[in-house]
Protein backbone atom coordinates (compact mmCIF):
# COMPACT_ATOMS: atom_id res chain seq x y z
CA UNK A 1 0.00 0.00 0.00
CA UNK A 2 1.81 3.57 -0.75
CA UNK A 3 -1.59 5.51 0.45
CA UNK A 4 -5.41 6.31 1.18
CA UNK A 5 -7.18 9.01 0.21
CA UNK A 6 -10.92 9.60 0.60
CA UNK A 7 -12.82 10.94 -2.34
CA UNK A 8 -16.35 10.02 -3.61
CA UNK A 9 -17.70 9.08 0.07
CA UNK A 10 -15.39 6.08 -0.50
CA UNK A 11 -11.69 5.34 0.75
CA UNK A 12 -9.02 4.73 -2.27
CA UNK A 13 -6.37 2.57 -1.39
CA UNK A 14 -3.20 2.59 -3.87
CA UNK A 15 -0.99 -0.34 -3.94
CA UNK A 16 1.44 -0.54 -6.46
CA UNK A 17 -0.49 -2.14 -9.69
CA UNK A 18 -4.25 -1.27 -8.37
CA UNK A 19 -6.39 0.33 -6.54
CA UNK A 20 -9.07 -0.76 -4.29
CA UNK A 21 -12.11 1.23 -2.96
CA UNK A 22 -13.75 0.65 0.51
CA UNK A 23 -17.16 2.05 1.89
CA UNK A 24 -15.50 2.45 5.05
CA UNK A 25 -13.16 6.02 6.53
CA UNK A 26 -9.67 5.94 5.93
CA UNK A 27 -9.03 5.82 9.76
CA UNK A 28 -11.41 2.56 9.90
CA UNK A 29 -9.31 1.38 7.46
CA UNK A 30 -6.67 1.63 9.20
CA UNK A 31 -8.28 0.53 12.69
CA UNK A 32 -9.74 -3.27 10.74
CA UNK A 33 -5.83 -3.50 10.04
CA UNK A 34 -4.82 -3.01 13.06
CA UNK A 35 -7.44 -5.88 14.23
CA UNK A 36 -6.32 -7.81 11.25
CA UNK A 37 -2.42 -8.07 13.19
CA UNK A 38 -4.55 -8.49 16.16
CA UNK A 39 -3.58 -5.20 18.13
CA UNK A 40 -5.83 -2.01 18.47
CA UNK A 41 -5.51 1.20 17.05
CA UNK A 42 -6.24 3.00 20.18
CA UNK A 43 -3.64 0.97 22.39
CA UNK A 44 -1.09 1.59 19.83
CA UNK A 45 -1.46 5.03 19.39
CA UNK A 46 -1.71 4.99 23.40
CA UNK A 47 1.32 3.16 23.55
CA UNK A 48 3.46 5.48 20.89
CA UNK A 49 1.93 8.57 22.66
CA UNK A 50 3.54 7.35 26.17
CA UNK A 51 6.90 5.65 24.75
CA UNK A 52 8.03 7.93 21.94
CA UNK A 53 6.51 11.14 23.12
CA UNK A 54 4.75 11.45 19.64
CA UNK A 55 2.05 14.04 20.57
CA UNK A 56 -0.57 14.28 17.27
CA UNK A 57 -1.47 12.61 13.95
CA UNK A 58 0.58 9.26 15.07
CA UNK A 59 2.11 7.33 13.20
CA UNK A 60 1.05 3.71 13.08
CA UNK A 61 3.61 0.40 13.10
CA UNK A 62 1.62 -2.55 10.80
CA UNK A 63 4.69 -4.12 9.70
CA UNK A 64 8.04 -3.79 8.94
CA UNK A 65 6.82 -3.03 5.02
CA UNK A 66 3.57 -0.93 6.43
CA UNK A 67 4.33 1.88 8.64
CA UNK A 68 1.33 4.24 7.62
CA UNK A 69 0.63 8.23 9.04
CA UNK A 70 -2.03 10.39 8.57
CA UNK A 71 -0.94 13.85 7.11
CA UNK A 72 -3.79 16.08 8.94
CA UNK A 73 -6.05 14.65 11.92
CA UNK A 74 -6.76 11.26 11.51
CA UNK A 75 -10.56 11.67 12.73
CA UNK A 76 -10.92 13.62 9.59
CA UNK A 77 -12.33 11.89 6.30
CA UNK A 78 -10.19 13.77 4.23
CA UNK A 79 -6.99 13.63 5.45
CA UNK A 80 -4.47 11.31 3.30
CA UNK A 81 -2.16 8.36 4.79
CA UNK A 82 0.84 7.72 3.47
CA UNK A 83 2.78 4.52 3.79
CA UNK A 84 6.22 5.39 4.82
CA UNK A 85 7.74 2.33 3.38
CA UNK A 86 6.86 3.09 -0.19
CA UNK A 87 8.05 6.69 0.18
CA UNK A 88 11.06 7.29 -2.44
CA UNK A 89 11.20 11.22 -2.01
CA UNK A 90 9.52 14.41 -1.48
CA UNK A 91 10.01 17.88 -2.80
CA UNK A 92 8.80 21.03 -1.84
CA UNK A 93 6.84 23.29 -4.51
CA UNK A 94 4.98 26.43 -3.75
CA UNK A 95 3.40 26.02 -0.21
CA UNK A 96 2.76 22.06 -1.43
CA UNK A 97 5.02 19.08 -1.03
CA UNK A 98 4.99 16.28 -3.47
CA UNK A 99 5.81 13.00 -2.42
CA UNK A 100 7.32 10.47 -4.62
CA UNK A 101 7.02 6.81 -4.32
CA UNK A 102 9.23 3.50 -5.41
CA UNK A 103 7.58 3.15 -8.48
CA UNK A 104 8.13 6.97 -9.11
CA UNK A 105 4.03 7.55 -8.99
CA UNK A 106 3.90 10.73 -6.90
CA UNK A 107 1.03 12.77 -5.07
CA UNK A 108 0.60 16.52 -4.39
CA UNK A 109 -0.28 17.06 -0.82
CA UNK A 110 -1.31 20.29 0.65
CA UNK A 111 0.66 20.14 3.81
CA UNK A 112 4.29 21.49 4.54
CA UNK A 113 7.44 20.03 3.37
CA UNK A 114 8.21 20.26 7.41
CA UNK A 115 5.02 18.42 7.88
CA UNK A 116 6.38 15.29 6.12
CA UNK A 117 9.61 15.62 7.07
CA UNK A 118 8.53 15.31 10.95
CA UNK A 119 6.09 12.61 9.91
CA UNK A 120 8.79 10.79 8.34
CA UNK A 121 11.32 11.12 11.27
CA UNK A 122 9.01 10.10 13.59
CA UNK A 123 8.32 6.84 11.81
CA UNK A 124 12.07 6.39 12.19
CA UNK A 125 11.98 6.51 15.59
CA UNK A 126 9.16 4.18 15.74
CA UNK A 127 11.35 1.44 13.52
CA UNK A 128 14.18 2.05 15.66
CA UNK A 129 12.26 1.79 19.40
CA UNK A 130 11.17 -1.47 17.48
CA UNK A 131 14.23 -3.14 16.37
CA UNK A 132 15.37 -1.81 19.90
CA UNK A 133 12.63 -3.48 21.59
CA UNK A 134 12.83 -6.84 19.28
CA UNK A 135 16.72 -7.51 20.48
CA UNK A 136 15.81 -6.45 24.22
CA UNK A 137 13.41 -9.33 24.35
CA UNK A 138 15.69 -11.72 22.86
CA UNK A 139 17.99 -10.71 25.50
CA UNK A 140 15.99 -11.60 28.63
Amino acid sequence: MKYLIYKDNQTHVYLEKRTIVCNVVPQTFIKELCLSRLFSYDGMVQAIKQKLNIKTNVPIYLSYELIVFPIACPRYKETIWLNYKKIYRYLKEDYQTKVIFWDKTSIRLNVSYKTIEKKLRECEKIINHMATEKMSVYNM
